[in-house]
Formats: C-alpha cells, sequence, structure tokens
C-alpha cells in the first residue's frame, strides 16, 4: 500500500468493532482486569498518518503508550521515537530504537533523568535534548554534554481537547517567544543548536485546528528569527498531539485537511518539519477488559433511582499485562471501555470512560437502563 493510499483511514475504532469473542477469550485465559493493544491498529495508525506527511519526520510520542510492543511496532513500521522521561528512553532502546535517532524532550527533569541522558549521548551523540528553560541547558553542561540540542518555545497559544493539556498559552513549558532569540545565542555558543521544539497541547481536532495552526506559524517565525542570529537549523519540532474523537458524534480527523493546514501554517521552511502523534496512533488500538463485581441501585439528581452503577475495584498491581500472543493481542494502557448499560466501572480504585466516551472524574450518570 502506497504512502498516498493510506491517507485517508478509517474513522477511530470503537469497541463495538472488536471481536467479543476474542476479547472474552483472553479474558478467560489470563483474568480481569487486564489491558489489551491490538499491533495492527498501532502499525496502520502510525502509517496512516505518515502517509499523510509525507515531507516531514514523524515521531511517536512515547508518552501515549510506552509498552515495549507498542514501540516495537512503531519501529517496525517504519517510526522513530520522542522521549520525555528516563523510562521512556530506556523502553525505546530496549525495544530495539537506534539512540542515535531518538529525541529527548527534557520536561523539568530529574537528576538521573539527565545523568542517563547525557550518558547515553556520549555512547550516541546522534541523540537530540531539547530544554525549555535556561537552567536545564545548566545543568547539561554541568555533565560535559556539549551535544545535539533543541529549544523548547512557549508561542503563547495553547489548544486541545481539554485546558489542562493546552500547555502552549502560559510559561509552564518553554521559553518564552520573546526570549527565544537570545537564548538562542547562548545555547549556541555550548552546545550544537539544530533545533526548535514547541508544543501547544493534546487532542486537537478539527475546532482546534486554527489555534493549532496559528500557533505553528508563531514558531515557524521564530525559527526563522532564529537562523537569521545563529545560522541554519535542521529542525523545527511542532509537537502536541493530534487527537482520536471520544464521542461518536465528534467528527474524526480528516489528515488530507489537516496536512494542508500545517503546509499553509508553516509556511516555506528551510529546517524540516517534525510531528510527533501519540495519542492518534496509541488510543483506538487498546481496551481494557474487567468484570463487574458490584452493581447497585443510586438516584439521580431528581430523586428517580432509575440509575445503576457498576464497580470493579481493585488494587493498583492488580492489572494484568499480557505475554506475547500469536492472536496478536497484547496488554498495554487502556482507552475507551464499552460498558453497554452500565453508567460507570471503576477499575483499580479510579474512574475510567463511560459509553459516552466522557471522562469522567467522579461518580456521574453517562448511561441509562
Amino acid at each position: 500500500m502506497s504512502r498516498q493510499e493510506t491517507a485517508h483511514g478509517p474513522p477511530v475504532r470503537r469497541l463495538s468493532e472488536w471481536s467479543e469473542e476474542r476479547l472474552r477469550a483472553v479474558a478467560d485465559r489470563y483474568g480481569t482486569p487486564l489491558y489489551v493493544v491490538d499491533l495492527d491498529r498501532v502499525a496502520a495508525n502510525y502509517r496512516r498518518f505518515d502517509a499523510a506527511f509525507p515531507e516531514a519526520r514523524v515521531m511517536y510520542a512515547a508518552k501515549a503508550n510506552t509498552g515495549r510492543a507498542v514501540l516495537e511496532t512503531v519501529l517496525a513500521a517504519g517510526g522513530e521515537i520522542e522521549c520525555a522521561a528516563r523510562g521512556e528512553l530506556q523502553r525505546a532502546v530496549a525495544a530495539g530504537a537506534d539512540p542515535n535517532e531518538l529525541r529527548y524532550t527534557a520536561v523539568n527533569p530529574p537528576a538521573a533523568d539527565l545523568d542517563y541522558a547525557t550518558a547515553l549521548a556520549a555512547d550516541h551523540p546522534g541523540l537530540t535534548i531539547t530544554a525549555g528553560a535556561r537552567d536545564t541547558f545548566d545543568r547539561l553542561a554541568e555533565r560535559g554534554f556539549d551535544g545535539r540540542a533543541a529549544i523548547r518555545v512557549n508561542p503563547g497559544i495553547g489548544t486541545g481537547h481539554h485546558e489542562k493539556v493546552a500547555t502552549g498559552k502560559d510559561a509552564k513549558f518553554g521559553i518564552p517567544s520573546d526570549e527565544v532569540v537570545a537564548v538562542a545565542r547562548e545555547v549556541a555558543a555550548e552546545f550544537d543548536l539544530v533545533g526548535l521544539h514547541a508544543h501547544v497541547g493534546s487532542g486537537v481536532l478539527h475546532d482546534d485546528l486554527d489555534d493549532h495552526c496559528r500557533a505553528m506559524t508563531t514558531v515557524a517565525d521564530l525559527a526563522r528569527e532564529v537562523e537569521m542570529a545563529v545560522g541554519e537549523l535542521s529542525f523545527v519540532d511542532f509537537g502536541g498531539g493530534f487527537g482520536v474523537p471520544y464521542r461518536p458524534e465528534t467528527t474524526p480527523l480528516d489528515l488530507d485537511h489537516v496536512a494542508t493546514r500545517v503546509r499553509e501554517a508553516v509556511g516555506d521552511l528551510g529546517p524540516r518539519v517534525e510531528l510527533e502523534p501519540g495519542r492518534y496512533v496509541a488510543a483506538d488500538a487498546g481496551t481494557i477488559l474487567t468484570r463487574v463485581n458490584t452493581v447497585k441501585e443510586s438516584p439521580d439528581g431528581d430523586g428517580d433511582r432509575g440509575r445503576r452503577l457498576a464497580g470493579d475495584v481493585r488494587p493498583s498491581g492488580d492489572v494484568r499485562r499480557l505475554p506475547p500472543d500469536p492472536e496478536r493481542l497484547r496488554a498495554q494502557p487502556a482507552v475507551s471501555p464499552r460498558l453497554g448499560r452500565w453508567a460507570l466501572l471503576y477499575v483499580r480504585g479510579r474512574v475510567l470512560y463511560g459509553p459516552s466516551g466522557r471522562r469522567a472524574g467522579a461518580w456521574r450518570p453517562v448511561g441509562r437502563r
């Protein structure tokens, strides 16, 4: 299948499209609760996204699912991996990634993370370390690192499916845009400055595209200013994940349209464009299986006892991981279990997802008998 042919993918997959027979079989074999991932779906999602952006480098954001089988699948599909923590670097290397091709984005990094990353870079100088604070660059220099570095910038615009992940609109992450050129001069004097990086949110869908593309234009313009000040960059990494619709009525991303908007936003940019899908690759490839062990009646806000709550409360250590399975169903982190008639589900003592696809932070009705 060609890159162009894979650009038009199917809509997000719902749990109703999974094989109930196969899910029941693995639940019976391994017990519940357990996480399950369809690795063929992981590969298909990655290839579809990659096909829509043939001119870009597409790196899987490991934070979306760090399961080794998932990382191996992405690598086998021709992908590369972006990591945000020491454990993600370690898992990527264990999965077979070339450390010279890895990207490590240091977000308020613990000392142990910087120790590991700089030691890995000493043996594999192709590893790029991204930092979003002068302090972090100072800590890298203290460890003797002078290799490939990128600056995480804050464009002042945040987008995404929830305000908690709209990370580009304040100074929580990244160098403020009005300081980027000055910081670039400092970084270029001590390191091999190869790129810029920005993260403007997570779960971006069509309603978020205007702001998302506006942020991308801001970052592209910053890259041009930096190149005028310190010389050519190798890449500009437009981080921030494109999303999947948790609600059935939400329109899935039209990747052709998204790609067109991204090209228009970036314009004629010298450095290579890089993108970091995570949720788009992993979300609808996984589910969680559990068995209801408690059912009770509970009144709704009007006093009507027509609501039923289903529960499966387990200690956090009870979630099982499956060994390799020839049917290509393996246990990994989960998304959107379907509850059918039931209103809510507790797993490991916390609420996950109800049939409406809304993430719940406490008991709330999302379905009725």
